[in-house]
């Protein structure tokens, strides 16, 4: 069986038709069988947690830096060799850090 890392598991949830939603960078997916077997897979499961949403009453994944924009994953968006772009990319960071929802926290996986 195949390990998911940071740079695969969104993909692999595109290609196995499980719908997508995220918070900056955090990647959203709903819990059911497809998306719990790809979760099992993943590298990093352990930073993986679940939340009950407000919107739909269900159950999803919470997949810390698992969201990837358009042109790949999240850090490609900037030049790490050049420090005025990594100090934007920190300023995001923390923007997005303190405009997370709160979230009721569960640990099935």
């Amino acid at each position: 069986m195949e390990t998911l890392d940071v740079l695969s598991i969104h993909p692999e949830m595109i290609r196995q038709g499980v719908p997508c939603e995220n918070h900056c960078l955090d990647l959203y997916v709903p819990v059911n069988e497809i998306s719990r077997a790809i979760v099992r897979r993943y590298q990093y499961r352990q930073s993986v947690e679940t939340f009950k949403s407000e919107i739909d009453g269900k159950q999803w994944f919470d997949i810390p830096f698992g969201f990837q924009t358009r042109k790949g994953i999240w850090r490609a968006d900037y030049d790490l060799n050049d420090p005025a772009a990594e100090s934007e990319r920190r300023r995001r960071e923390d923007e997005c850090a303190a405009r997370k929802p709160a979230i009721s926290l569960n640990d099935q996986i």
